[in-house]
């Protein structure tokens, strides 16, 4: 066993957050406050997420819809570029049984409603395509209640207009194409 600098847990509210993440194996020399400065200021660390960040594991699964309110399918993984900018959301889609078919890279500039987007936005997307979910307020159309929903709310409770979830994310993504054309793209191929 190697020995390392300890403390006794009644002490533990005295030493700042960060040194605590530090290795206490390490010489107590090594824990200076330009030390812990330094960890903090670093450029290669992110310490709070900004507003309408998102988290991969938060979009995988969400459904994706167009604008006429045809479900496509749910997000099944992100593709990241070599550039390492995240460029599309791998979409895998449905036939009209429900049962997969294929899967598509769809790039991030095809949604109409992405991540990030505040609720005025899913509002706006909400009001100008009814099917896609009718607008606040709004009555829920034949079509939209028969996709598990009521006459006056969604599957979700509301009056139909797409709301944002806890995590930031709307409860819905939206795509700015037709079930045709996105049923007409070639595979996502690895080369």
């Amino acid at each position: 066993m190697r020995a390392g600098f300890r403390l006794p847990i009644s002490m533990l509210g005295l030493v700042p957050a960060a040194a605590l993440a530090q290795d206490f194996t390490s010489s107590s020399n090594d824990l200076t406050e330009a030390a812990v400065a330094e960890a903090l200021d670093a450029p290669y660390l992110v310490r709070v997420a900004a507003p309408g960040a998102w988290r991969a594991g938060d979009l995988i699964g969400k459904p994706l819809y167009d604008l006429q309110g045809d479900n496509l399918g749910k997000v099944s993984d992100i593709l990241i570029t070599a550039d390492r900018s995240v460029t599309a959301l791998i979409v895998s889609l449905r036939d009209d049984q429900g049962v997969g078919m294929k899967t598509v890279a769809l790039r991030m500039s095809a949604l109409t409603l992405a991540p990030g987007d505040p609720q005025e936005q899913a509002d706006e997307v909400s009001e100008a395509h009814p099917d896609v979910a009718p607008a606040p307020g709004a009555v829920v159309s034949e079509a939209f209640a028969g996709a598990g929903a009521s006459e006056e709310t969604d599957s979700h409770g509301n009056d139909g207009a797409i709301k944002l979830e806890p995590d930031g994310l709307p409860e819905r993504l939206v795509a700015d194409v037709t079930r045709e054309q996105i049923m007409a793209a070639p595979a996502l191929s690895w080369r």
